[in-house]
């Protein structure tokens, strides 16, 4: 699965092969993943409305040298099987995250989850526990807070997005599904919000495995509130909040967030 190049392989270095698209099935449909490298197996979890090889650009090949990176788009996204709606999504993915690890056989994973993508992997960490070596959150939140759907509401009507924001959710899911995947995607949020708006539930107290929370703390739609209150709720979890950045901590410096996330994983295997 390597050729020499870049890497982090004990003493050697290596450079992972290029990534595959594969496609598993879990249980509400199929799920189209990128799938990269060899070793321990590492799971990270797209935003809302993006797309895995979208949010993850800067760190699929950083991190295959090391790990066999899997990277699954949720229903809807990115060549996944389409989302009937999004009624109890965040539920749904959750189902569907256990099953695919679950039927790739895989033993306890890293599992690191991007905004909606985190939320998922709170769920999954809660009432999976056994499927779990470690977490990371990067700009989670456990709760839905007016703050949060302020910025969410400015996303619908869809037609009203900017031209550049509309041709790249056309690209990664097709036209003209995306226009009503979007009016969806807030309708339901608010739905939630008015409902339920503690969207992962009791499941905070219950995550046992190994957690880093990584922030930005110029974060206008998750702010840094919400990552002290995951590291104050959740028994043994390390924050990071990273200057200068906002919600996508990870895209807007990569380098920082790649170092952390590789320093913690290489943690545990001490």
């Amino acid at each position: 699965m390597y050729r020499m190049g870049r890497g982090r392989r004990g003493s050697m270095t290596y450079e992972a092969e290029q990534p595959q698209e594969i496609d598993v099935m879990a249980q509400h449909g199929r799920l189209r993943c990128i799938v990269q490298g060899d070793g321990p197996p590492l799971l990270f979890l797209h935003g809302a409305l993006g797309t895995g090889r979208a949010h993850f650009r800067g760190q699929i090949n950083e991190f295959a040298s090391d790990y066999r990176v899997i990277v699954p788009n949720f229903l809807g996204h990115g060549g996944s099987d389409p989302r009937e709606s999004f009624d109890d999504f965040y539920e749904r993915d959750t189902e569907d995250i256990a099953a695919l690890i679950e039927n790739l056989e895989l033993p306890p994973v890293h599992l690191c989850g991007f905004s909606d993508g985190a939320i998922v992997a709170m769920m999954v960490a809660g009432d999976h526990p056994d499927r779990l070596r470690s977490l990371t959150l990067i700009s989670g939140q456990a709760v839905l807070d007016e703050q949060t759907m302020e910025t969410t509401r400015q996303l619908s009507p869809a037609s009203n997005l900017p031209d550049g924001f509309q041709q790249a959710l056309a690209r990664s899911h097709g036209s003209p599904y995306w226009e009503g995947m979007v009016d969806d995607y807030v309708a339901s949020a608010e739905r939630i919000y008015q409902t339920e708006p503690r969207i992962v539930g009791d499941r905070l107290g219950t995550i046992t495995c190994p957690t880093l929370i990584v922030q930005g703390e110029d974060d206008d739609w998750a702010g840094a509130r919400h990552a002290r209150m995951l590291r104050d709720s959740i028994r043994g979890a390390e924050l990071d909040l990273l200057p200068g950045v906002g919600h996508e901590a990870h895209r807007e410096d990569p380098e920082a967030f790649n170092s952390r996330l590789q320093g913690f994983l290489a943690s545990l295997e001490e």
